[in-house]
């Protein structure tokens, strides 16, 4: 199984490219699967939207906090 993340993961169709060419399952990972997101916050759909953008920055924002 693959995993993908960051922005290249948006990438039209690449998800469908690795059962059909490697016969490898691809999933998406979404960083904020887990996240509750303050009230505060105006547009968390938008947020959303673009949450495989963040993938290094949830890492990096978790890794700190321990």
């Amino acid at each position: 199984r693959i995993i993908l993340t960051g922005g290249g993961a948006l990438l039209s169709h690449l998800r469908d490219l690795f059962p059909q060419n490697l016969g490898i399952k691809a999933e998406i990972f979404d960083p904020f699967q887990n996240i509750t997101f303050s009230e505060k916050i105006r547009d968390i759909k938008t947020l959303q939207k673009s949450s495989l953008r963040f993938t290094t920055v949830m890492g990096l924002a978790l890794e700190a906090g321990e």
